[in-house]
């Protein structure tokens, strides 16, 4: 198995993000209309946080039945991603290799994390896009 490989050669370059102050109103549409469980947040081009569509999820049946209303109206404008984003999260440098990432996947039980360059987000890389780089690696061999 190679775990020289770069990160940069795994993640995902062309990122939606959202501003902290995004309504989940906009965070919900991205879900809707894009193939995406993460979404970075981003203060200019420093990740402050990450959304999860679970976490979305999770926050809409909350306030669904304590309020008793449909989310897909006001209450979605009234909250933003800063009021769900995870605050703390794991970050990958697009130079680390493939084997510091496993290591910082396990250590953090994270399913996506981002990746930077000093403090710009450059990437997103996710436990699938390992699993799939191993595969094919795998696949390569036999």
């Amino acid at each position: 198995m190679n775990t020289m490989k770069l990160i940069s050669t795994l993640m995902t370059k062309d990122l939606l993000t959202v501003n902290p102050t995004d309504t989940l109103k906009a965070v919900k549409k991205i879900f809707e209309t894009k193939t995406l469980y993460h979404i970075p947040v981003v203060k200019g081009k420093k990740v402050v946080g990450l959304v999860s569509k679970t976490g979305l999820l999770d926050f809409m049946v909350d306030k669904a039945s304590e309020r008793n209303q449909d989310l897909n109206g006001e209450i979605l404008e009234r909250y933003r991603a800063e009021d769900i984003m995870a605050k703390e999260v794991a970050q990958l440098e697009s130079s680390d290799h493939l084997l510091v990432a496993i290591a910082a996947f396990t250590e953090n039980r994270s399913q996506a994390m981002p990746v930077i360059d000093g403090e710009e987000l450059v990437g997103m890389v996710s436990s699938h896009d390992i699993m799939k780089a191993l595969s094919e690696e795998r696949m390569s061999i036999i």
